[in-house]
Protein backbone atom coordinates (compact mmCIF):
# COMPACT_ATOMS: atom_id res chain seq x y z
CA UNK A 1 0.00 0.00 0.00
CA UNK A 2 1.23 3.28 -0.93
CA UNK A 3 1.92 5.43 2.05
CA UNK A 4 -0.94 8.39 2.60
CA UNK A 5 -0.11 11.62 4.05
CA UNK A 6 -2.36 11.80 6.30
CA UNK A 7 -2.09 9.01 8.33
CA UNK A 8 0.16 10.42 11.47
CA UNK A 9 -2.38 12.98 11.51
CA UNK A 10 -5.61 10.01 11.89
CA UNK A 11 -3.50 8.58 14.73
CA UNK A 12 -2.71 11.58 17.07
CA UNK A 13 -6.68 12.23 16.87
CA UNK A 14 -7.53 8.57 17.22
CA UNK A 15 -4.80 8.61 20.03
CA UNK A 16 -6.36 11.49 21.88
CA UNK A 17 -9.63 9.78 22.00
CA UNK A 18 -11.17 12.25 19.58
CA UNK A 19 -14.04 10.22 16.88
CA UNK A 20 -12.22 10.22 14.16
CA UNK A 21 -14.61 10.74 10.40
CA UNK A 22 -12.76 9.88 7.44
CA UNK A 23 -14.84 10.91 4.36
CA UNK A 24 -14.11 10.01 0.34
CA UNK A 25 -15.04 8.50 -2.52
CA UNK A 26 -15.78 4.69 -2.52
CA UNK A 27 -12.54 2.96 -3.90
CA UNK A 28 -10.50 5.73 -2.39
CA UNK A 29 -8.76 3.48 -0.21
CA UNK A 30 -10.42 4.71 3.19
CA UNK A 31 -11.00 0.68 4.13
CA UNK A 32 -7.55 -0.52 3.42
CA UNK A 33 -6.04 2.74 5.64
CA UNK A 34 -8.04 1.98 8.30
CA UNK A 35 -7.12 -1.12 8.65
CA UNK A 36 -3.57 -0.44 8.12
CA UNK A 37 -3.59 2.13 11.42
CA UNK A 38 -5.52 0.30 12.94
CA UNK A 39 -2.86 -2.63 12.76
CA UNK A 40 -0.07 -0.14 13.81
CA UNK A 41 -2.28 1.04 17.07
CA UNK A 42 -1.18 -2.85 17.84
CA UNK A 43 -4.37 -3.93 20.06
CA UNK A 44 -4.80 -7.92 20.04
CA UNK A 45 -8.49 -8.54 17.62
CA UNK A 46 -10.49 -9.00 20.64
CA UNK A 47 -9.97 -5.76 21.60
CA UNK A 48 -11.16 -4.09 18.36
CA UNK A 49 -15.37 -4.09 17.22
CA UNK A 50 -15.17 -3.90 13.44
CA UNK A 51 -18.59 -3.17 11.65
CA UNK A 52 -19.20 -2.93 8.07
CA UNK A 53 -22.23 -1.24 7.63
CA UNK A 54 -23.26 -3.29 4.32
CA UNK A 55 -24.03 -5.94 6.93
CA UNK A 56 -27.36 -4.56 7.80
CA UNK A 57 -27.53 -7.07 10.70
CA UNK A 58 -25.97 -4.60 12.81
CA UNK A 59 -28.97 -2.01 12.34
CA UNK A 60 -31.02 -3.65 14.95
CA UNK A 61 -28.24 -2.07 17.53
CA UNK A 62 -28.94 1.51 15.96
CA UNK A 63 -31.74 1.55 16.14
CA UNK A 64 -32.58 2.78 19.96
CA UNK A 65 -30.03 5.49 21.21
CA UNK A 66 -29.01 3.62 23.63
CA UNK A 67 -25.46 2.30 25.37
CA UNK A 68 -26.78 -0.69 26.67
CA UNK A 69 -27.81 -1.81 23.28
CA UNK A 70 -24.18 -0.80 21.99
CA UNK A 71 -22.31 -2.49 24.12
CA UNK A 72 -24.12 -5.70 22.96
CA UNK A 73 -21.82 -5.79 19.90
CA UNK A 74 -18.81 -3.82 21.61
CA UNK A 75 -18.11 -4.62 25.22
CA UNK A 76 -15.29 -2.64 26.40
CA UNK A 77 -13.25 -3.48 23.52
CA UNK A 78 -10.39 -0.65 22.89
CA UNK A 79 -11.02 0.70 19.44
CA UNK A 80 -14.56 0.75 17.41
CA UNK A 81 -14.14 0.69 13.66
CA UNK A 82 -17.34 1.20 11.60
CA UNK A 83 -16.86 1.23 7.31
CA UNK A 84 -19.47 3.34 6.05
CA UNK A 85 -21.03 5.05 9.23
CA UNK A 86 -23.64 6.45 7.28
CA UNK A 87 -25.69 3.65 6.28
CA UNK A 88 -26.76 3.15 10.08
CA UNK A 89 -29.65 4.44 12.00
CA UNK A 90 -29.15 7.31 14.67
CA UNK A 91 -24.50 6.58 13.96
CA UNK A 92 -24.57 10.28 15.22
CA UNK A 93 -26.47 9.83 18.86
CA UNK A 94 -25.15 6.96 19.23
CA UNK A 95 -21.62 7.64 19.08
CA UNK A 96 -22.33 10.54 21.56
CA UNK A 97 -23.13 8.43 23.89
CA UNK A 98 -19.95 6.02 22.97
CA UNK A 99 -17.98 9.37 23.26
CA UNK A 100 -19.37 10.32 27.18
CA UNK A 101 -19.38 6.89 28.51
CA UNK A 102 -16.74 5.97 31.13
CA UNK A 103 -14.71 3.73 29.05
CA UNK A 104 -14.50 5.75 26.19
CA UNK A 105 -12.08 3.99 23.15
CA UNK A 106 -11.38 4.90 19.88
CA UNK A 107 -13.24 5.98 17.51
CA UNK A 108 -12.95 5.44 13.87
CA UNK A 109 -15.91 6.43 11.20
CA UNK A 110 -15.52 6.43 7.23
CA UNK A 111 -18.65 7.56 5.25
CA UNK A 112 -18.35 7.78 1.05
CA UNK A 113 -20.95 10.63 1.25
CA UNK A 114 -20.72 13.60 3.50
CA UNK A 115 -24.04 14.85 2.73
CA UNK A 116 -25.37 11.97 4.41
CA UNK A 117 -22.89 10.85 7.24
CA UNK A 118 -22.40 14.88 8.39
CA UNK A 119 -26.26 15.06 8.45
CA UNK A 120 -26.50 12.13 11.22
CA UNK A 121 -23.53 13.62 13.17
CA UNK A 122 -22.64 17.18 12.75
CA UNK A 123 -25.09 18.62 15.54
CA UNK A 124 -24.43 15.35 17.91
CA UNK A 125 -20.98 14.73 17.34
CA UNK A 126 -19.80 18.74 17.67
CA UNK A 127 -17.03 19.41 19.49
CA UNK A 128 -16.39 15.68 19.60
CA UNK A 129 -14.91 14.17 16.65
CA UNK A 130 -12.37 15.88 13.80
CA UNK A 131 -12.62 15.23 10.23
CA UNK A 132 -10.59 13.97 7.89
CA UNK A 133 -10.73 13.82 3.45
CA UNK A 134 -9.08 10.53 1.65
CA UNK A 135 -8.74 12.14 -1.93
CA UNK A 136 -7.38 9.59 -4.83
CA UNK A 137 -3.48 8.99 -4.89
CA UNK A 138 -1.50 12.51 -5.04
CA UNK A 139 1.65 12.92 -6.93
CA UNK A 140 3.29 13.74 -3.80
CA UNK A 141 2.06 10.59 -1.98
CA UNK A 142 3.38 8.98 -5.52
CA UNK A 143 6.62 10.74 -5.55
CA UNK A 144 7.45 9.75 -1.46
CA UNK A 145 7.09 6.07 -2.57
CA UNK A 146 8.31 5.67 -5.97
CA UNK A 147 10.30 8.43 -6.88
CA UNK A 148 9.69 11.90 -9.41
CA UNK A 149 10.57 9.93 -12.72
CA UNK A 150 7.34 7.66 -11.76
CA UNK A 151 5.30 10.55 -12.01
CA UNK A 152 6.89 12.36 -15.08
CA UNK A 153 6.59 9.10 -16.82
CA UNK A 154 3.03 8.53 -15.77
CA UNK A 155 1.68 12.04 -15.98
CA UNK A 156 -0.91 10.64 -19.80
CA UNK A 157 -1.99 7.72 -17.55
CA UNK A 158 -2.80 9.71 -14.54
CA UNK A 159 -4.54 12.15 -16.44
CA UNK A 160 -6.40 10.03 -18.47
CA UNK A 161 -7.34 7.06 -16.23
CA UNK A 162 -7.14 9.01 -12.91
CA UNK A 163 -5.44 8.20 -9.43
CA UNK A 164 -7.97 5.43 -7.87
CA UNK A 165 -5.57 2.77 -5.26
CA UNK A 166 -6.90 0.16 -7.01
CA UNK A 167 -6.71 1.58 -10.95
CA UNK A 168 -3.31 2.63 -10.63
CA UNK A 169 -1.79 0.19 -9.34
CA UNK A 170 -2.89 -1.80 -12.91
CA UNK A 171 -0.63 -1.53 -15.61
CA UNK A 172 -2.69 -2.80 -18.55
CA UNK A 173 -5.11 -0.02 -19.88
CA UNK A 174 -7.59 -2.13 -20.66
CA UNK A 175 -8.20 -3.40 -16.81
CA UNK A 176 -8.13 -0.09 -15.79
CA UNK A 177 -11.02 0.48 -17.97
CA UNK A 178 -12.90 -1.60 -17.13
CA UNK A 179 -12.89 -1.02 -13.24
CA UNK A 180 -13.20 2.49 -13.90
CA UNK A 181 -16.76 1.41 -15.83
CA UNK A 182 -17.28 -0.84 -12.48
CA UNK A 183 -16.30 1.89 -10.37
CA UNK A 184 -18.90 4.39 -12.08
CA UNK A 185 -21.67 1.26 -12.76
CA UNK A 186 -22.22 -0.33 -9.48
CA UNK A 187 -20.42 2.00 -7.31
CA UNK A 188 -20.13 5.48 -7.65
CA UNK A 189 -24.02 6.41 -9.50
CA UNK A 190 -25.42 3.36 -7.95
CA UNK A 191 -25.30 4.84 -4.43
CA UNK A 192 -25.47 8.37 -5.52
CA UNK A 193 -29.26 7.42 -7.37
CA UNK A 194 -30.13 4.92 -4.54
CA UNK A 195 -30.59 8.59 -2.06
CA UNK A 196 -33.66 9.25 -0.90
CA UNK A 197 -33.65 12.68 -1.99
CA UNK A 198 -32.76 12.27 -5.47
CA UNK A 199 -36.26 12.36 -7.36
CA UNK A 200 -35.47 12.32 -10.58
CA UNK A 201 -32.43 9.91 -11.25
CA UNK A 202 -32.16 10.51 -14.61
CA UNK A 203 -31.79 14.03 -14.60
CA UNK A 204 -29.07 13.81 -11.63
CA UNK A 205 -27.32 11.62 -14.72
CA UNK A 206 -27.27 13.81 -16.96
CA UNK A 207 -26.37 16.94 -15.10
CA UNK A 208 -23.12 14.61 -14.89
CA UNK A 209 -22.71 14.39 -18.51
CA UNK A 210 -23.09 17.76 -18.95
CA UNK A 211 -20.90 18.98 -16.20
CA UNK A 212 -18.15 16.20 -17.58
CA UNK A 213 -18.17 17.88 -21.19
CA UNK A 214 -18.20 21.38 -19.52
CA UNK A 215 -15.70 20.49 -16.90
CA UNK A 216 -13.24 23.81 -16.29
CA UNK A 217 -15.92 25.90 -17.83
CA UNK A 218 -18.11 28.63 -16.57
CA UNK A 219 -20.52 26.83 -15.77
CA UNK A 220 -24.15 28.18 -16.19
CA UNK A 221 -26.98 27.04 -14.35
CA UNK A 222 -29.99 28.54 -16.41
CA UNK A 223 -28.97 26.29 -19.33
CA UNK A 224 -28.35 23.25 -18.07
CA UNK A 225 -32.20 23.87 -16.32
CA UNK A 226 -33.44 24.67 -19.53
CA UNK A 227 -31.76 21.92 -21.34
CA UNK A 228 -33.19 19.55 -18.83
CA UNK A 229 -36.70 21.45 -17.99
CA UNK A 230 -35.71 21.03 -14.13
CA UNK A 231 -35.98 23.96 -11.80
CA UNK A 232 -32.62 25.85 -11.02
CA UNK A 233 -32.95 24.52 -7.71
CA UNK A 234 -32.74 20.82 -8.58
CA UNK A 235 -30.09 21.68 -10.58
CA UNK A 236 -27.67 23.38 -7.60
CA UNK A 237 -29.14 20.15 -5.12
CA UNK A 238 -28.26 17.88 -7.50
CA UNK A 239 -24.45 19.66 -7.96
CA UNK A 240 -24.38 19.54 -3.87
CA UNK A 241 -24.89 15.91 -4.19
CA UNK A 242 -22.65 15.23 -6.31
CA UNK A 243 -19.80 17.14 -4.55
CA UNK A 244 -21.13 16.04 -1.37
CA UNK A 245 -20.21 12.31 -2.62
CA UNK A 246 -16.49 13.63 -4.23
CA UNK A 247 -17.13 12.91 -7.83
CA UNK A 248 -16.91 17.15 -8.43
CA UNK A 249 -15.77 20.17 -7.09
CA UNK A 250 -16.57 23.64 -7.76
CA UNK A 251 -14.26 26.22 -8.20
CA UNK A 252 -15.99 30.10 -7.85
CA UNK A 253 -15.29 33.27 -9.25
CA UNK A 254 -14.21 35.76 -7.09
CA UNK A 255 -13.91 39.71 -8.15
CA UNK A 256 -13.66 43.22 -6.52
CA UNK A 257 -16.89 44.86 -4.23
CA UNK A 258 -16.62 48.21 -4.90
CA UNK A 259 -18.69 49.40 -2.29
CA UNK A 260 -17.02 47.80 0.31
CA UNK A 261 -13.49 47.80 -1.37
CA UNK A 262 -12.77 44.15 -0.37
CA UNK A 263 -12.28 40.93 -2.66
CA UNK A 264 -15.48 38.95 -2.59
CA UNK A 265 -16.58 35.35 -4.28
CA UNK A 266 -18.96 36.02 -7.37
CA UNK A 267 -21.54 33.69 -8.56
CA UNK A 268 -20.14 32.09 -11.00
CA UNK A 269 -18.59 28.76 -10.77
CA UNK A 270 -16.32 26.34 -12.66
CA UNK A 271 -16.90 22.26 -11.88
CA UNK A 272 -14.28 20.43 -11.89
CA UNK A 273 -13.56 16.46 -11.23
CA UNK A 274 -12.29 14.52 -8.24
CA UNK A 275 -10.76 11.69 -10.45
CA UNK A 276 -10.56 12.30 -14.32
CA UNK A 277 -10.64 8.75 -14.99
CA UNK A 278 -14.12 8.84 -13.71
CA UNK A 279 -14.62 11.99 -16.10
CA UNK A 280 -13.56 10.14 -18.84
CA UNK A 281 -15.35 7.40 -18.22
CA UNK A 282 -18.57 9.23 -18.39
CA UNK A 283 -17.82 10.38 -21.89
CA UNK A 284 -16.08 7.45 -23.58
CA UNK A 285 -12.95 8.83 -23.88
CA UNK A 286 -9.55 7.40 -23.37
CA UNK A 287 -7.84 8.96 -26.24
CA UNK A 288 -4.11 10.24 -26.15
CA UNK A 289 -4.37 13.71 -25.20
CA UNK A 290 -2.21 14.61 -28.04
CA UNK A 291 -5.59 13.39 -30.07
CA UNK A 292 -8.12 15.39 -27.90
CA UNK A 293 -9.53 18.74 -28.18
CA UNK A 294 -9.81 18.42 -23.98
CA UNK A 295 -6.09 17.65 -23.61
CA UNK A 296 -6.09 21.50 -22.33
CA UNK A 297 -9.09 21.11 -19.96
CA UNK A 298 -7.98 18.27 -18.72
CA UNK A 299 -3.98 19.41 -17.83
CA UNK A 300 -6.05 22.42 -15.94
CA UNK A 301 -8.62 19.89 -14.16
CA UNK A 302 -5.25 17.84 -13.42
CA UNK A 303 -3.29 20.60 -11.58
CA UNK A 304 -6.07 22.29 -9.84
CA UNK A 305 -7.40 18.97 -8.59
CA UNK A 306 -3.37 18.35 -6.97
CA UNK A 307 -3.45 21.96 -5.49
CA UNK A 308 -6.87 20.59 -3.93
CA UNK A 309 -5.24 17.71 -2.26
CA UNK A 310 -2.51 19.43 -0.91
CA UNK A 311 -5.22 21.97 0.81
CA UNK A 312 -7.29 19.37 1.73
CA UNK A 313 -6.71 18.36 5.34
CA UNK A 314 -4.83 21.56 6.49
CA UNK A 315 -6.07 24.06 4.39
CA UNK A 316 -4.01 27.29 4.09
CA UNK A 317 -4.98 28.94 0.84
CA UNK A 318 -8.56 30.38 -0.24
CA UNK A 319 -8.72 29.37 -4.14
CA UNK A 320 -10.68 31.06 -6.90
CA UNK A 321 -10.74 31.77 -10.42
CA UNK A 322 -11.28 35.02 -11.81
CA UNK A 323 -12.69 36.33 -15.28
CA UNK A 324 -13.05 40.00 -16.44
CA UNK A 325 -15.78 41.73 -18.43
CA UNK A 326 -13.69 40.63 -21.09
CA UNK A 327 -13.69 37.22 -20.98
CA UNK A 328 -10.25 37.07 -20.28
CA UNK A 329 -9.43 34.77 -17.41
CA UNK A 330 -6.71 33.53 -14.44
CA UNK A 331 -7.48 29.49 -13.80
CA UNK A 332 -6.28 29.40 -10.67
CA UNK A 333 -6.23 32.53 -7.72
CA UNK A 334 -5.00 31.80 -4.15
CA UNK A 335 -4.97 33.89 -1.49
CA UNK A 336 -3.11 33.23 1.77
CA UNK A 337 -3.23 36.29 4.13
CA UNK A 338 -1.82 39.21 2.26
CA UNK A 339 -0.27 37.28 -0.35
CA UNK A 340 -1.97 36.12 -3.47
CA UNK A 341 -0.73 33.97 -6.49
CA UNK A 342 -1.74 34.17 -9.73
CA UNK A 343 -1.93 31.03 -11.57
CA UNK A 344 -2.08 29.97 -15.76
CA UNK A 345 -2.34 26.64 -16.89
CA UNK A 346 -1.15 25.50 -20.20
CA UNK A 347 -0.87 22.34 -21.65
CA UNK A 348 1.00 23.84 -24.46
CA UNK A 349 4.34 26.04 -23.73
CA UNK A 350 4.07 26.88 -26.72
CA UNK A 351 0.97 29.35 -26.42
CA UNK A 352 1.39 32.45 -25.36
CA UNK A 353 -0.32 33.77 -22.27
CA UNK A 354 -0.17 37.05 -20.36
CA UNK A 355 -2.15 38.18 -17.14
CA UNK A 356 -4.80 40.83 -17.42
CA UNK A 357 -4.32 43.66 -16.28
CA UNK A 358 -7.57 43.83 -14.54
CA UNK A 359 -7.16 41.75 -12.22
CA UNK A 360 -4.28 44.18 -10.59
CA UNK A 361 -6.89 46.81 -10.88
CA UNK A 362 -9.42 44.51 -9.26
CA UNK A 363 -6.72 44.16 -6.10
CA UNK A 364 -5.91 47.36 -6.16
CA UNK A 365 -9.76 48.42 -4.66
CA UNK A 366 -9.18 46.01 -2.05
CA UNK A 367 -8.49 48.95 0.61
CA UNK A 368 -8.79 46.40 3.54
CA UNK A 369 -5.34 44.71 3.08
CA UNK A 370 -2.20 45.47 0.85
CA UNK A 371 -1.71 42.52 -1.44
CA UNK A 372 2.14 41.18 -2.52
CA UNK A 373 0.58 39.08 -5.86
CA UNK A 374 2.69 36.69 -7.93
CA UNK A 375 2.40 35.30 -11.41
CA UNK A 376 3.06 31.67 -12.52
CA UNK A 377 2.46 30.02 -15.47
CA UNK A 378 1.70 26.18 -15.45
CA UNK A 379 2.87 23.79 -18.22
CA UNK A 380 4.16 19.82 -18.60
CA UNK A 381 7.88 21.19 -18.51
CA UNK A 382 7.29 22.79 -14.85
CA UNK A 383 3.96 21.30 -13.15
CA UNK A 384 6.25 19.03 -10.94
CA UNK A 385 8.23 21.92 -9.78
CA UNK A 386 5.26 23.83 -8.96
CA UNK A 387 3.33 20.85 -7.36
CA UNK A 388 5.69 19.19 -5.22
CA UNK A 389 7.40 22.33 -3.85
Amino acid sequence: MIPRKIESEIIKTLVSKKIVILYGARQTGKTTLSNKLINELDFNENEITRINSDDRSFDKFFEVVSLGSLEKIINNTKLVFIDEAQKLPNIGENMKLLYDSPNRPMILLTGSSSFELAAKTKESLAGRALTYKLNALSLEEISHSFGEKKVIDGLEDNILYGQYPEIYSQKDPRQKQKLLEQLVDSTLLKDLLNLETITKPQKLLEILKILAYQMGSNVSILDISSRLEISRETVLNYISYLEQSFIIFRLKGISANMRSQTIKETRQMKIYFYDLGIRNMLIQNFDDLAYRQDSGALFENFIILERLKTNANNPMYNQYFYRDKEQKEIDLVETLGSKVFLIEVKHSSKKKYKFPKSVYSMLANDKMIRREVSEEIITKENYLDYLLK
